[in-house]
Order: C-alpha cells, then structure tokens, then sequence
C-alpha cells in the first residue's frame, strides 16, 4: 500500500475599481493517472475599492488542458470580503498546495490568517478535513512523496523543520496555540518526554530541527535539502541525521531543484553569496544556476544573470531541461553542459512547466500563459490578461452552440459561426450526404472562449446537401447545409 510523505516549509470577488497592478505569476503543472495535463497559476491584482481600501487578490486558478475548463482552485486575498472567516479578519494568504498522488481531489495547502487582534496564525489543511494549526507560526513550501513503509509530513514554521508521521494520509488535527509539544532533534527540548501530551503519536514519530526544509528528491526515498544561515545541509534520512554541504552560496527558501532520476546531476537554482562589506558590481550575477555531479559535495556555476532563474521542474533521463530568464527560455540538453537561448518572449517569464515525456512547453508569463511545442517552436496562447486601455471583452457565451451557415444555400462559400463557453479543443469538419469528410474547418485546434467564425469554400465540390460537424469539450453538434450551383 502507498503511503505518503508530505514536506511543508513553514467566494471570489472582483475588485470593484480598474487594478492597478495585474499580472499571471507562479505556474506549476501535473500529468494525472489519465494522461490529462493540468495547469495552475496565480493571478495577482491590487486596486482599491470603496468599502475596503487598498485591497489585493493572490487566487489560485486550475486550467484543464483536456477540457479547457479554467476555474478558480484555491482563493488568496487581503482586505477583501473573500478573507472574512468568523472571527479572523481579511487576510486568507495561500503560501503553498500540492496533490496526493497527482489526484486534484486529494489536495494540501498552507496558508495564513490574522486574527482579530492582527496576529498571525499558520494552518495546513488537507482534502479530508485533517488539519495542523501552529498558533502564530507560518509556513511556505509544501511537497508530497510516498513510501511503501511510512507516511510522513514535514512543516516548517520560520526557522523550524516538524518531521511526524502521517495516518491514513491525514495531518495530526492538533491545535497548537503558542508551543509546539514535540520531541526535539538538536534543538532545545520543549517538554519532557515522559509527560503526557508531548508527542503527537509514537514517541519516535514526532522530531523538530532548526533548519529550514528546501527541496525534495523524489528519486530519493527521504532524500531532503535543508538550509540554515544561508548553509546547504543534506538528510537522506528524512532528517533524523543532517550532513554539511555547501555555505559558498546563499541558499534559502526561494531555491528550486531538479533531480536526474539516475542520481547523476543535480541543477539549482540560488542566489550568488555576497559579502557584507563587498562592493556588488551592476554587472554581478546576483541569480545563479548551479550544478552537481558528485551528490551536491560540490556545486559549479554553469550559467548566471541578475534577474531570477525558473526552471521547467523536470530534468529528463537525457539531461533535458529548460529555464526562463527574463524574456527569454534556454534550453540545456546535458544536464548544464552546455545551454542554449532557445525561444524569446513578448513578456516577462514567471514560471515554466515541461510535460514529462513529451514535446511540449508551458511557459507563463506576466500577461500570458502559452504552449511551445519543443520540437517545431509552434507557439500557442492558452490565456491572455486584457491590455487596460482596451475596450471591456465581450460577453463570454454560457454553453457551446453552433449556428446555422450563412448565407444558405449557397455558392462557392459560406461562413459557419459557433460559440465556446471555455477555452476548448476544437474539430470542425464537413461531410457529403454518404458520410464521406471532405473538408476540414478546424483541425484540433485550442480556442479561445468566445464566438468564433470560418469560411467554408466548396468551389470544388457538386452542387448537394452537406453536414458540418462540431465537436468541442466532449460534446458534438452536426448541421446540414445546401451547395446551389
């Protein structure tokens, strides 16, 4: 039976005003059971509006690549009605989610409330209920692993790391108000271990370490990436033991990895350590992108830039990975050897997702969300932010439809209309009166939501009754139309 280990790092409302500030950050991608990929981003807006003030939304938002269904996940916000829970008052920050076993039912998130005398609380919560309150400590990175033997879960709360084991994938649904009862890995002890209440299980289930978690291995059952006083620590044990690494670099909670499956590479992506007395040239590489081959003993830098690095999340068995910068993606084929600017984009990148095994890129950035096929550079844009000084978009229809041709009968051509509710897949194709397809409209094709129109020219074919078909979002609707010559 599969088990977990989870690793923690300690109503929507539109703005009533134009925001002042809008932008799409922070993409992360998962392949389900089913071979459907799914995307998640953030759309950060600030404004202001009447009631509230200064006001800003963070949410969550969950794009069905399949379906083309784009619909709010997880809700984030500030001094908006969305933060009003009971007593606490409008904040509802999301720190962190992931997916128990790439299953978007089974969910984790971190996130941050203040109460009504403005402390702040820290909660992970899980799809069942299970819940792990820690009074006012807060964390920020969450990530997900199995075993065949345990269940654990890690949370980080500032400067802490909690190791506990995990039932039936459930988190501890403890409430801790000011003190965490736990037994203590070098760190100082917070109760004695004979006294009731000091653990949350079996007296070995619960440890806690001054050391920041960092990153996963995946490759690796219990392989994690710790950090404390900009240090590099590693724990193949999931953190009963910690081995020194590096303190050449300044690691910290904003770090991101990427694991070879065959142990032969790691790639991260840190920030150059500077001195406190050193004179930082305007040319300083501040983002770094760094590279072990010896199981993180030593790292080399193998590329540099002053702006912040994102990586694909996935290097593959062939050393394939990619990274953005700025408004440009690179591409490194053996694993930081080499790296090559691949693709330029029109906006600034915010995050990359590589589809395992496959020729497609997703690529964010601050105005749009876009698909590159790899292979052919074929650039697709699945969502786009509206340009403010635009006019208001037009209504979004409510269901799929497909209209009648116009003009009909007709000769040589006729324009076929129809409308999509969501971003969708679309095949349009014509057939004879024998079932025979002699045209093709629209060939797989991802559409926007919104009326679309195509012309169809039958200068080639006999005057007779055709059909049009449609078929978008699992649905299908066919209409016959009449060639006059």
């Amino acid at each position: 039976m599969k088990k977990l280990i989870l690793i923690t790092v300690v109503c929507v409302t539109s703005l009533s005003t134009h925001a002042q500030e809008k932008y799409f950050h922070d993409l992360k991608g998962l392949k389900d059971s089913s071979d459907i990929t799914h995307l998640f981003y953030r759309l950060y807006e600030q404004g202001n509006d009447e009631s509230f003030g200064k006001v800003w939304r963070d949410d969550i938002f969950h794009l069905n690549l399949t379906s083309g269904i784009d619909s709010l996940k997880f809700e984030s916000c500030r001094n908006n009605p969305c933060g009003w829970y009971g007593d606490w008052t409008t904040i509802r920050y999301i720190s962190d989610y992931t997916f128990l076993d790439d299953n978007l039912q089974k969910w984790f998130i971190i996130e941050y409330r203040d109460d009504s005398y403005s402390n702040r609380h820290g909660f992970i919560k899980a799809f069942n209920t299970s819940f792990f309150h820690a009074g006012p400590n807060y964390a920020n990175k969450i990530d997900v692993f199995f075993s065949d033997t345990l269940s654990f879960s890690v949370f980080n709360f500032k400067e802490n790391s909690i190791v506990s084991i995990m039932r039936e994938d459930s988190l501890p649904s403890i409430n801790y108000e000011y003190s965490m009862l736990v037994k203590a890995v070098s760190h100082d002890e917070q109760c004695d271990a004979n006294e009731d209440g000091c653990f949350l299980g079996e007296s070995d289930s619960v440890l806690i370490h001054n050391y920041n978690f960092l990153s996963l291995d995946k490759h690796q059952q219990g392989g994690l990436f710790f950090q404390r006083n900009d240090s590099l620590f590693w724990s193949d044990d999931l953190g009963k033991t910690m081995t020194f690494m590096s303190d050449e670099f300044q690691w910290s909670l904003k770090d991101s990895f990427l694991y070879a499956e065959d142990s032969s590479a790691i790639i991260a992506a840190t920030r150059f350590k500077f001195s406190p007395l050193e004179v930082v040239p305007d040319t300083a590489h501040y983002y770094q992108l760094l590279k072990s081959t010896d199981s993180s003993n030593s790292w080399e830098e193998v590329w540099g830039d002053s702006s912040k690095i994102y990586l694909s999340q996935i290097l593959e068995g062939d050393g394939l990975f990619y990274f953005g910068n700025g408004n440009v993606i690179f591409e490194s084929t053996n694993s930081g050897e080499s790296i090559t600017e691949f693709l330029t984009v029109d906006y600034p990148i915010t995050g990359l997702y590589k589809k395992p095994d496959s020729d497609l890129l997703y690529v964010l950035t601050t105005e749009k969300l876009l698909e590159v096929n790899t292979e052919t550079l074929e650039t697709t844009t699945l969502k786009q932010l509206p340009v403010s000084s635009e006019p208001e978009p037009a209504e979004i229809p409510k269901q799929i439809s497909l209209e009648q041709n116009y003009p009909n009968p007709f000769n040589p051509s006729t324009v076929v209309s129809y409308q999509l509710a969501v971003n969708s897949l679309v095949d349009l194709e014509v057939f004879d009166v024998m079932g025979r397809k002699v045209a093709v409209l629209v060939d797989g094709e991802r559409k926007p939501a919104g009326s679309h129109q195509v012309t169809f020219d039958a200068s080639g074919l006999s005057s007779g009754i055709y059909f049009y078909r449609l078929q978008s979002a699992g649905q299908t609707f066919t209409h016959k139309m009449m060639l006059v010559k």
